[in-house]
């Protein structure tokens, strides 16, 4: 992909085609720091940034991306670099990032190649993003009438049908009855642990205030009890949220499967 023959550059090609990417950085900089303005600086920051994802270094990855993106004034090539960002926002778990990107993208006069590319990128950001009609909107457009889209819509089907827990309804449930909530949302552990601690510190609570103990049993309510009382309010709302959060991401995943196996058969 580099042409300049430049020892350092060399060296760092080597480096990265054996995978020993810390080391290819390394050379990469090098011929950097002695040729910043140098016209191969946007392709030797792009190859730092694949580097840096090969090694899941995301924040330098990106920064290092965003700088090749910078430094060059080819369109095309920018389109490219860009388009490899959002794949290392999508690496990362930002998918929001990665469709501003590729929106972004997708907005400018590219090829039509790199254009199908974002297109495909855009439809798997929004399927991790849980935008679930989007995604379908996305991949009918990209695969068209055919058995290949079809495949992918009875999946996200799936996905919208499957049924949701109400994070209010958790709420309103350990509202009256600490721990309901929790076991609503499957999790009969957290539930009876928030049930006898709130039912302990709530008896402790009352037998205090029953023996004339009033300024015990108001510190012990105040400051304990309710506490205990209202953190199991949130955390019902909290597991509702890791419940249906982890039920999207298990159909993101049987998507994405099926896109990789078309994938690979084209």
């Amino acid at each position: 992909m580099l042409v300049y023959a430049d020892p350092a550059v060399e060296l760092g090609n080597s480096f990265f085609n054996l995978e020993n990417y810390s080391q290819a950085i390394t050379e990469y900089r090098r011929f950097l720091f002695f040729n910043p303005d140098a016209p191969e600086s946007a392709e030797i920051s792009y190859k730092i940034g694949l580097a840096y994802r090969s090694d899941q270094l995301w924040i330098q990855a990106i920064q290092s991306m965003n700088s090749a993106s910078q430094r060059t004034k080819n369109l095309e090539f920018r389109s490219k670099i860009q388009i490899d960002l959002a794949v290392t926002y999508l690496a990362s778990n930002q998918p929001d990032l990665a469709l501003l990107k590729l929106v972004n993208v997708l907005s400018q006069p590219i090829p039509s190649k790199l254009y199908k590319h974002a297109f495909f990128l855009k439809g798997i950001a929004e399927i991790y993003l849980f935008s679930w009609e989007e995604a379908r909107s996305t991949f009918r457009t990209y695969f068209g009438n055919t058995s290949r889209f079809h495949q992918i819509d009875v999946i996200i089907s799936q996905a919208i049908k499957k049924p949701r827990k109400s994070g209010s309804v958790a709420k309103i449930l350990s509202t009256i009855l600490p721990g309901s909530g929790q076991i609503y949302a499957n999790n009969w552990a957290d539930g009876f642990n928030a049930l006898i601690l709130n039912g302990l510190f709530g008896y402790t609570s009352f037998s205090v205030a029953k023996s004339g103990n009033y300024r015990d049993a108001s510190f012990l309510t105040l400051f304990l009890w309710m506490r205990y009382y209202l953190g199991n309010r949130n955390n019902a709302n909290k597991i509702v949220y890791q419940v249906n959060r982890k039920q999207d991401l298990a159909s993101a995943q049987l998507i994405v499967e099926e896109l990789q196996a078309i994938w690979n058969e084209k």
